[in-house]
């Protein structure tokens, strides 16, 4: 089988990809935020709201507490209904885990919070007044405003809805995206408003403060608070000129996919639209594997090579060559797409077949043994896939979007292109397809042992390591033997785009997918730091600035032993101050939901913790190994994390942990 050769043109002029701002954020728009005590022995009403308040985009500013309406019967119930009358008066509205709501599953377990709009429909339902709030079929609300088919009879309650449609955006929807964590570099390490702000803005909740420790203040306190909160969810919005919904409303013009849904849904369901409307305009055939057999399959992934350990420096300089868009470019090459795999009017045609050097790929070693049951794959040569079709015609439009100068909606294109394949092998997608995840993956790990082969054997590079679609190697004579090399790769592999993207002056290399590269331009790059346990966000402050300064040591050409063994007497003696050594972990679930003898439980419970919340523990030596208190602190489970993480990386530079960092003696050192 030959790669599918297509004469796809460029999106049409008739495609309006002229971007402007979407038109809710042309009018005014407001942040909210609410305040509430939670008390979970109150099954009839857990939730009180105390203070909201409402920031808007023309600068506006307002708050109220409860005590604001202290001359009335029922405080709150006032209060809400002030907050309520407030939202309606903006057609678009924005919060911070606005959306989120708490639900039982079938065994009976509980998962998710409920957040604002969710507390004022409750608070609603129990003093008995009408809710401007509404949920989707799955339960998630929105704002509606007031069903007037339920109060058609009372005027007032009519004429308190200023708009036909309300949107609302949960802008943690919009921050907890991959691709918006791309754009900030993964930075914040969690999903708390006080943490996204601080890395993004500069600036935080007030006084470091969140909603437990808030309802010990006064009144004006609380209020102040609040409209922090209201205040940093709208600068959050405008940030860099309005740069992240700039990104969601490129691909809500792409997709039409609307602005506020685009927002609070996934790529999972951008697509899911696009290809809906395909098959409804007839542009699209309908999926050819049986709806019984979709969703999530455990299928082999990119092809990892075996690393060469060691650390590579002086004159040995690693190149990193890498296949453009490897696995997008592959499914347009090879017409990989739901509605063309083992289609039904190609099944004899040989030209069809899937070559038996990618089956052999594919077939699991079972199979190999049986030589029966053995999938057989071929690929329609009469129909070009939707799939391809639109990775081609989203590719194209890129390039011009970037000759354009429109950063936002070549990102937005950008997106939809690098997403579309990890779809295929997902539970929730509605046109999952495993053999289009396989397939691409096959022709993937025969793309990089091609590079291997052509980089080893035809110029003599030294190859010590590969991931998916990258190479990296040493022994390369000069600049010439690159361009040759990435003119052959293109040659050899059917239309694929070969770069150099990164040349390192110091590299070391621990094992799959973790390493430390020093760039060689190392004055306006920062060193590539990947898979390094120390860095990781769930490991204490201090071993985060100790990983962090044995990477400035090693670019500096400094002893990293030093500051390590320095670390490790000051952990013996005690010397460490407890904050550098608290972990902070947010909870996937209530910490009931955890076994007793888990810390997430341990920890949960005596911080009062819920599912959503940040935890802050220390290594202890009790149940769960981990407590609230740092008078707990075990100081030996702090020294064995530290060699867990350092050891591997001190003897790739040619010490031994425990001679210079520990400061053990050995026999020889005794007779020296």
């Amino acid at each position: 089988m030959t790669s599918s050769s297509s004469n796809v043109p460029l999106i049409t002029s008739n495609t309006n990809y002229n971007i402007q701002r979407n038109e809710l954020l042309m009018q005014p728009y407001a942040a909210l935020d609410l305040e509430y005590r939670y008390d979970e022995n109150n099954s009839q009403k857990p939730y009180s709201i105390f203070a909201g308040a409402i920031v808007d985009n023309l600068g506006n500013i307002k708050s109220k507490h409860e005590l604001d309406f202290v001359n009335h019967m029922q405080p709150e119930k006032e209060l809400v209904k002030w907050i309520m009358s407030e939202i309606l008066q903006y057609r678009l509205t924005i919060g911070w885990n606005t959306k989120g709501v708490r639900i039982q599953n079938s065994r009976g377990k509980f998962s998710g919070i409920n957040s604002d709009l969710k507390i004022i429909d409750e608070v609603c339902k129990f003093y008995d007044i009408s809710s401007i709030v509404a949920f989707d079929r799955r339960g998630v609300p929105y704002i509606r405003g007031h069903d007037i088919r339920n109060f058609s009879a009372v005027p007032t309650i009519r004429k308190l809805n200023k708009f036909r449609y309300y949107y609302h955006i949960d802008l943690y929807n919009v921050y907890k995206k991959e691709m918006v964590m791309g754009i900030y570099n993964g930075k914040y390490l969690n999903l708390k408003l006080d943490t996204v702000c601080r890395t993004i803005l500069g600036e935080g909740k007030l006084e470091y403060m969140d909603g437990q420790k808030i309802q010990q203040l006064s009144n004006v306190k609380q209020l102040e608070y609040v409209i922090k909160d209201a205040s940093l969810v709208m600068d959050l919005s405008r940030h860099n000129n309005y740069e992240i919904f700039d990104l969601m409303n490129a691909i809500s013009i792409i997709t039409k996919v609307p602005f506020d849904r685009v927002c609070n849904n996934s790529l999972t369901s951008w697509w899911t639209k696009v290809i809906n409307d395909k098959i409804n305009n007839g542009e699209c055939k309908p999926p050819t594997l049986d709806p019984i057999q979709r969703g999530k399959k455990k299928i082999e992934g990119g092809l990892v090579l075996d690393p060469k350990k060691g650390y590579y420096r002086d004159k040995k300089l690693v190149y990193v060559f890498d296949v453009r868009s490897l696995y997008p470019t592959l499914i347009i090459i090879y017409n990989i797409s739901f509605d063309t795999v083992n289609c039904s009017c190609c099944k004899d045609d040989p030209e069809a077949r899937v070559p038996k050097e990618i089956m052999n790929l594919i077939h699991d070693k079972g199979e190999k043994e049986q030589h029966q049951g053995q999938k057989e794959y071929w690929i329609c040569k009469r129909y070009r896939g939707i799939i391809p079709k639109l990775l081609e015609q989203y590719r194209n439009e890129r390039f011009r979007q970037k000759d354009l100068g429109n950063n936002a909606m070549q990102l937005g294109l950008k997106i939809l292109i690098n997403g579309c394949y990890g779809l295929f092998n997902t539970k929730f997608f509605e046109f999952a397809d495993y053999r289009v995840a396989e397939l691409t993956t096959a022709f993937g790990r025969r793309t990089l042992d091609y590079m291997k082969h052509i980089a080893e054997k035809v110029y003599g590079f030294d190859v010590i390591y590969g991931d998916t679609d990258s190479i990296f190697v040493t022994d390369v004579k000069g600049e010439l033997d690159i361009d040759k090399f990435l003119a052959e790769c293109s040659i050899m592999l059917e239309d694929t785009e070969i770069e150099l993207v990164k040349t390192y002056k110091k590299f070391l290399l621990l094992g799959k997918k973790h390493y430390i590269g020093i760039h060689q331009d190392d004055v306006t790059k920062a060193p590539d730091i990947v898979g390094m346990e120390g860095k990781k966000s769930d490991r204490p402050p201090w071993i985060n600035n100790l990983q962090r300064g044995f990477v400035e040591d090693l670019k500096h050409g400094r002893n990293p032993t030093i500051k390590l063994r320095k670390a490790y007497q000051d952990m013996e003696k005690g010397q460490v101050p407890h904050e550098r050594l608290a972990i902070s972990l947010t909870l996937e679930r209530d910490p009931s939901e955890y076994s007793d003898n888990k810390f997430q439980y341990i920890v949960g419970k005596q911080q009062n913790a819920k599912e959503g919340d940040t935890i802050h523990y220390y290594k202890a030596n009790c149940l769960g190994k981990a407590h609230s208190d740092p008078a707990f602190i075990d100081r030996s489970e702090y020294l064995k994390t530290l060699q867990s993480i350092f050891e591997k990386q001190v003897e790739c530079l040619g010490y031994n942990y425990n001679k210079h960092v520990k400061g053990d003696s050995t026999l020889d050192d005794f007779w020296k």
